[in-house]
């Protein structure tokens, strides 16, 4: 396997607060890897750097072997680095598809000889179809039509899932995927992220949850800003 993901002396400064420190990290392209501390210790400030959210104070950050710069989600999200929040950002009063290609919305087409024209009308059909081609291929249990209202919260959970799947990232970072799942919920997600790995997909945790971790190909432990141990998984 070679790094899809490398972080190099990587800083985040806020004022005279240093949340993560000379940061070296390597994820392996195929792999699950979890990364746990203490709440404070980093974890998802490292997270957001890597999706967007924030730009480093210090350091590198590389994709494929290739330097990157994120100035937004939608930077890294057209990378190949998509990240579910433990905060599920969706629509309630939309349907599961509706919700999955929200911002990205096909058009209807018309055609004339040889040449199509985008037409200024949403091609509901065709993104129906997409989405429930797309729930198939990773069996993830959802009516595409079914409103956002009406879902368990483990439900919502995988559409979160689905609309990162469906603008085709290669690295999928889950903040805190447990906290909100009922037992039932996290044995299922756990089935998941194997499925998605056995499907060539990269999945970074972040996580308190032991019984996750344990699952995880490598465990990346940070403290007070700095990884303080990744190792593999041998349990």
């Amino acid at each position: 396997m070679s790094a899809i993901i490398e972080a190099r002396h990587l800083t985040k400064r806020f004022g005279i607060f240093t949340a993560n420190n000379d940061i070296n990290l390597s994820v392996q392209e195929g792999e699950v890897r979890a990364i746990i501390g203490e709440n404070g210790a980093g974890k998802t400030t490292l997270m957001n750097m890597l999706y967007g959210i924030l730009q480093p104070t210090e350091g590198e950050l590389l994709f494929k072997g290739q330097p990157v710069q994120f100035h937004s989600p939608k930077d890294a999200i057209e990378a190949g680095i998509g990240m579910v929040h433990q905060h599920f950002k969706l629509s309630p009063s939309l349907t599961v598809y509706e919700n999955i290609v929200l911002g990205i919305e096909t058009n209807k087409k018309l055609k004339i000889g040889n040449k199509e024209i985008n037409l200024p009308l949403i091609d509901n059909k065709r993104e129906r179809k997409v989405v429930e081609d797309l729930i198939q291929k990773y069996n993830f249990s959802l009516n595409p039509d079914d409103k956002i209202r009406d879902l368990s919260i483990g439900a919502r959970q995988r559409v979160e899932i689905l609309k990162m799947l469906y603008r085709q990232v290669k690295v999928l970072i889950l903040d805190e995927p447990t906290a909100v799942l009922i037992p039932q919920e996290v044995e299922e997600l756990i089935a998941k992220i194997h499925d998605l790995k056995r499907m060539g997909q990269t999945v970074i945790i972040i996580t308190h949850d032991t019984n996750i971790a344990l699952k995880a190909d490598r465990i990346l432990r940070i403290e007070d800003g700095r990884i303080v141990s990744d190792e593999v998984n041998r349990s």
